[in-house]
């Protein structure tokens, strides 16, 4: 079915998806063209990767992926900062080993703790994250509408550990 003015419904030059159309009719379709233009297709494209964004978002998948990620990433500057807060005093028998290094194998034993610390916990925090709103989401897409959601989503909350403490 093709519906004059609109596109994909005629020609968008307005030639021949007014034909049959009366002479006062033309003259709303082409008014209306000219108030309301046709966006760039840049704008469609935009707002056709809005939808997309919006329904990978939607999705478990998505929510799970994108919390794994972000949990990663805040977990690896969060041990980033918690390994230079670490550090050895010279009065330890670590200590007293770096202290007789020279500054080059002090700073390279240094980040490469540091990297390692992070590391891990970048993948704790991924995991951790990536599993409760995994667990979370697809518990909830299971579970009855209504008031029993909050039971769901403690149920969710209440399996999480358990699963964290088989894997590591």
């Amino acid at each position: 079915m093709s519906f004059p003015g609109i596109p994909g419904g005629g020609s968008a030059s307005g030639g021949g998806d007014l034909a049959g159309m009366s002479e006062q009719e033309q003259q709303m379709v082409k008014a209306v063209r000219n108030i309301l233009p046709l966006p760039p297709v840049s704008v469609v494209t935009d707002l056709l990767f809005v939808m997309q964004m919006q329904m990978a978002m939607d999705s478990c998948a998505g929510k799970t992926v994108a919390a794994g990620v972000v949990g990663f990433a805040l977990g690896g500057a969060f041990g980033l900062f918690m390994s230079s807060m670490s550090y050895d005093t010279p009065l330890s028998a670590q200590g007293q080993q770096l202290t007789n290094l020279p500054l080059r194998q002090q700073l390279r034993s240094g980040f490469r703790d540091m990297g390692s610390r992070s590391y891990s916990s970048a993948k704790s925090f991924g995991v951790i994250g990536a599993m409760f709103a995994g667990s979370e989401c697809c518990i909830e897409t299971v579970g009855k509408p209504g008031p029993f959601r909050n039971e769901c989503s403690n149920l969710a909350s209440s399996f999480e550990p358990r699963a964290i403490g088989r894997i590591q």
